[in-house]
């Protein structure tokens, strides 16, 4: 859905301008969302490798610290 004022230039426009307009909207549209789909794929829900996944957030340890030095 395009905003109203968009609409009101593009009404105004020449018919055949008019669809060339809507074929170009339609592809970027639908390239919009095949892109948008490869964003969200990971090795969950695809067959990629999870080496091809991005890096997540290292998580810390719920362990604290026993108190003593590390080491012998």
């Amino acid at each position: 859905m395009l905003p109203k004022d968009l609409q009101i230039l593009i009404d105004a426009l020449p018919a055949e301008t008019q669809s060339l307009f809507q074929a170009v909207m339609a592809f970027y549209e639908s390239r919009i969302k095949e892109l948008e789909d490869q964003i969200a794929k990971n090795s969950r829900n695809s067959s990629k490798l999870p080496s091809s996944d991005p890096p997540q957030k290292k998580t810390r340890s719920q362990r604290g610290s026993g108190g003593n030095k590390q080491g012998g």
